[in-house]
């Protein structure tokens, strides 16, 4: 089971984000991960709390079940803070939730300076949690980009699986793209999937989903039937894709020929969900 199918382990302390008192009492026994902009982090855990608790970038993450408040501390990128996304098969599994919070809010606030009402600047209130327009005091909340992400096998129970132009040698997975304005996510796996490769969907069903900050969308996720197995790759978003048996598919992967998505991705739950069914 994925960690995302479970009962979440942090706690949101909704309602004492806006007690500034408690807030100050958690710094000084809390911990706190230094984070900037494009995923950036201090190792890969949270240390306890230094200096002192500064709101307008001290942001509340969320509790432990022990108690322990978390905080992140949105800094300018250095030389000390790795990419997240780079170590993310590192993180351990009771710490993904954790860290993908923390690099989200600072990833929101990064982008989020300025008002989309008036274009006056904003400032962070509520722990960071939200942020208010200095001009005409609109309250804005982090953003959350959904995506659809789906599994698509053929009759013969074979798995399509693509890869960006952007990506390194090897690296390939399932197919996905952002839901567009008036669409379902179903919709949007059925036309990216049209528009990438030129394979049209039968079945779409439900699989699940998480939260990806890279910077910051939230992954639905299905797996498909395909009614045709030829492929027209638009060549932009996708410039290679191609059908592979699980024995094909293992032994590229044994080989170091193809690399697979993080274990932290549900890309990669929904290939090993396929692998495990046969």
């Amino acid at each position: 089971m994925s960690v995302w199918d479970q009962p979440a382990g942090l706690g949101q302390c909704s309602s004492r984000r806006d007690d500034d008192g408690w807030l100050r009492r958690q710094w000084g026994e809390g911990a706190c991960l230094d984070a900037a902009g494009g995923s950036l982090v201090a190792g890969l855990d949270f240390e306890p709390t230094s200096g002192r608790f500064d709101p307008g970038r001290c942001y509340l993450v969320g509790d432990r079940p022990s108690g322990r408040a978390l905080f992140v501390r949105h800094v300018e990128p250095n030389a000390d803070l790795t990419p997240l996304r780079r170590e993310l098969d590192a993180v351990p599994d009771e710490r993904v939730a954790e860290l993908f919070a923390a690099v989200a809010l600072v990833n929101w606030h990064d982008s989020a300076g300025y008002c989309a009402n008036c274009g006056g600047p904003t400032v962070p209130e509520s722990a960071g949690r939200s942020r208010r327009c200095a001009g005409c005091g609109q309250q804005t909340f982090p953003r959350l980009d959904p995506a659809a992400i789906v599994a698509v096998t053929d009759d013969d129970d074979r798995l399509l699986l693509g890869r960006q132009p952007s990506w390194g040698p090897g690296r390939m997975s399932v197919l996905a793209g952002f839901v567009e304005a008036g669409e379902s996510p179903e919709q949007a796996a059925r036309r990216e999937v049209l528009e990438e490769v030129g394979v049209e969907l039968g079945q779409v069903a439900y699989f699940g989903s998480q939260p990806w900050p890279f910077p910051r969308s939230l992954m639905l996720a299905f797996t498909a039937t395909a009614r045709s197995v030829s492929l027209d790759l638009d060549g932009q978003e996708i410039e290679q894709a191609d059908w592979f048996s699980r024995r094909e598919l293992a032994g590229l992967v044994d080989g170091g020929a193809v690399i697979l998505p993080s274990r932290h991705s549900v890309a990669r739950r929904l290939i090993e969900a396929w692998r495990d069914e046969g």
